[in-house]
């Protein structure tokens, strides 16, 4: 398991030139908003628990995709045979907030919920005995690598013609790399470990190569647009870590991870609040006066960070929720001094990163709506998260 930002670079650190004025990241984590559609259900359990289900990806809808990915990586010139079973565990984004084939496929009469991964990046993987024990790993969600590959299961030989045969396709590819192939990734993973001197260059390929299989999705399902969060367990230390769903109607228990969007446990005070850089200058003047203030009254001294945009965060420890509240008193009391309201969002490290929800197309769209409105009051870290409804219209079968 990948556990610091360092560790997950050296290992997601792909690019391919396509031309001299083009290079393209084949991992790639733009800075924007990711959405993930789910039921009504799993959404309360999200909200209630603060855990996010990852599955092997052996076990998910896209299973085949991990075979064929598994068999063209696998055709690199000097990367071994990849152990059958697989160690990584994914939960699935989407580019498009309100997208048709995604409220129809998974979220029917349920919700989209609005994430934002610029600064929560290190989670905890729970034990599966324990709500808040387990090792703290560093992820981000990345694009997924979509390839027109025609596979069958009697397809032994995969040679370099093949290879280039097989084009790519990434939101994230600029106009230009129109004759992408997936030949250009295995020359960059050969470009990348020259650069790496601390290992066996096999094993280079070979680790290199396992972080990119569960990326590759066949082309067919390119507007789906979908990002993913993956897991990955270096060797069997997940024994202690992995549950399984109960029977399904095909009697297959799913091996799954429990998530938690944390870092640290809640036995420090916070220590820093970082304020959007584009906030009024003499609020932030006046949040570093009341900081001082609030530090006097026997809490920790709290370190005022500038940070991009115009929202405020306040990090992990046990007196945040005292803190987020303070924080809001002080923008309310400027607020006043200035007879004016400003549209200032405060968000709490240490939770899932949620911005907004947006509710399916359904004939209980506004109840559904008014629910989770007077349900985020009673949660403090969810106070400030915009509960929309989607423009789609709803359609019944006839």
């Amino acid at each position: 398991m990948i556990r610091t930002k360092t560790d997950w670079e050296l290992k997601h650190k792909l690019n391919m030139e396509f031309d001299e004025n083009v290079n393209i990241s084949v991992y790639n984590q733009e800075k924007e908003k990711c959405f993930h559609y789910t039921s009504l259900d799993v959404f309360w359990k999200i909200i209630d628990t603060e855990l996010m289900r990852a599955t092997n990806i052996k076990f998910s809808n896209d299973s085949e995709e991990y075979n064929a990915g598994k068999r063209l990586v696998e055709s690199f010139k000097n990367i071994g045979k990849i152990p059958d079973f697989s160690q990584s565990y994914m939960i699935c984004f989407c580019e498009n907030g309100n997208l048709l084939s995604q409220w129809r496929e998974y979220a029917k009469q349920g919700v989209c919920i609005e994430f934002d991964f610029n600064y929560d990046n290190n989670f905890k993987i729970l034990k599966k005995d324990s709500i808040e024990t387990g090792m703290v790993v560093y992820c981000v969600p990345i694009k997924v690598l979509y390839a027109k590959y025609n596979l069958q299961k009697n397809y032994n030989k995969i040679d370099d013609d093949y290879l280039k045969s097989i084009k790519l396709y990434n939101s994230s590819f600029t106009k230009k790399a129109t004759n992408l192939s997936f030949y250009n990734i295995k020359e960059s993973i050969n470009e990348t470990v020259k650069k790496l001197h601390s290992v066996a260059p096999e094993f280079n390929k070979t680790e290199l190569g396992k972080t990119l299989i569960p990326y590759i999705k066949h082309y067919d399902f390119n507007e789906e647009k979908e990002k993913r969060m993956v897991f990955t367990f270096e060797n069997f230390e997940n024994k202690d870590y992995i549950l399984f769903d109960q029977y399904n109607d095909k009697k297959i228990r799913k091996p799954y991870i429990n998530v938690k969007c944390k870092k640290e446990d809640d036995n420090l005070e916070c220590s820093h609040i970082y304020i959007g850089k584009n906030i009024n200058f003499e609020l932030y003047k006046y949040i570093k006066n009341c900081s001082v203030d609030y530090s006097r009254k026997g809490h920790d001294y709290i370190n005022i960070v500038k940070r991009e945009g115009t929202d405020i965060y306040i990090s992990e420890g046990k007196n945040q929720k005292e803190l987020y509240g303070e924080v809001k008193q002080w923008i309310n009391d400027f607020e006043e001094t200035i007879n004016e309201k400003l549209p200032i969002k405060v968000w709490c490290h240490g939770h899932w990163p949620i911005r907004s929800v947006t509710i399916a197309p359904s004939l209980n769209q506004e109840i559904i709506k008014e629910s989770i409105e007077m349900y985020k009051q009673n949660i403090y870290w969810l106070t400030d998260v915009e509960i929309k409804t989607s423009s789609t219209p709803y359609r019944e079968k006839r």
